[in-house]
């Protein structure tokens, strides 16, 4: 089969196509995709050099920020290894009252060897009181229910709930005792 010269031009042309679209595709479009990931990786390092070059000759400033920072984090991991600080868990206890939409009417706090009882007067709908005693039995540190008692009142239900605060609570470690499917929040189903 012979071609004449008209077809031999557009072989030629289609060839030359075909070799430029592999070209475009194999080789120059993976480089162009790195070559804009190392530019904005370049913008990046750039930036973090300019925010940083203020503190290059201030190496013994540094030096002491980082042994305070170093400090106060084994401070504080101390403390939350003691257990939760009475003022953080009223700070939780008012912010789960909010969320919850349950009036916290008063609060009494006795610590005693073993821990801190915390008895509390709420005042809210059956639902909202369910919400708050789920979030604080959601609570990551040691806390026991001592008591519970509801009353029926024309604005709603009002609650008397005593609460034990350990003072050997580990964040993060599982309420000692108890097994969650025995939780006196969870109804019993026959």
């Amino acid at each position: 089969m012979k071609l004449n010269r008209r077809e031999v031009v557009l072989v030629s042309f289609l060839c030359l196509a075909l070799a430029g679209a592999a070209f475009y595709l194999l080789f120059w479009q993976p480089l162009a995709a790195e070559r804009a990931v190392l530019e904005h990786r370049l913008r990046v390092l750039t930036r973090t050099l300019d925010r940083l070059a203020p503190w290059e000759t201030k190496e013994a400033e540094l030096k002491t920020r980082i042994a305070d920072i170093k400090e106060q984090i084994h401070v504080t991991t101390a403390a939350r290894e003691l257990g939760i600080p009475l003022p953080e868990f009223l700070v939780m206890l008012e912010n789960a009252a909010r969320a919850t939409f349950v009036s916290l009417e008063s609060t009494s706090i006795a610590v005693g060897d073993i821990g801190a009882v915390t008895t509390l007067q709420l005042t809210g709908t059956y639902h909202d009181l369910y919400r708050l005693l789920m979030l604080l039995e959601a609570q990551d540190e040691v806390l026991v229910l001592e008591t519970l008692r509801f009353a029926g009142g024309a604005e709603g239900l009002t609650a008397s709930l005593q609460v034990r605060l350990f003072s050997g609570a580990v964040i993060g470690e599982p309420k000692v005792g108890g097994f969650p499917e025995r939780s006196p929040f969870v109804p019993r189903r026959n």
